[in-house]
């Protein structure tokens, strides 16, 4: 089965995101899917709520609002790196991730 990694970009929008992650769990129980958020330096609470109510979900906390292409970069970086890889964006320097191979597809989402 395909599987298919999906990338949020945020900043501010913790209300929106929360629908958003919402809207994407039915398919999950049907299709193989890894879901990234990039949050670009917001400070309305979005990755707390991401981290509380979807645990299953990546964050990746941007220490700077950089942009939608930068925040998809940060997580192609991190989703297409082997395993136990350990990558550098600007700041941070997050521990080694483990996870299955790269997806077939890859949806960004803004």
């Amino acid at each position: 089965m395909p599987t298919l990694a999906i990338v949020i970009v945020s900043y501010n929008t913790r209300d929106l995101l929360r629908d958003c992650l919402q809207s994407i769990q039915p398919g999950a129980a049907q299709f193989p899917l890894d879901i990234w958020v990039v949050d670009n330096a917001s400070r309305d609470g979005s990755t707390a709520m991401v981290r509380d109510e979807f645990p299953h979900v990546h964050v990746i906390d941007s220490p700077r609002n950089g942009g939608y292409a930068y925040a998809n970069n940060l997580a192609l970086r991190r989703i297409t790196a082997d395993a136990g890889q350990e990558m550098q964006d600007g700041q941070n320097a997050p521990s080694p991730i483990s996870h299955p191979p790269s997806p077939e597809y890859v949806l960004l989402l803004n």
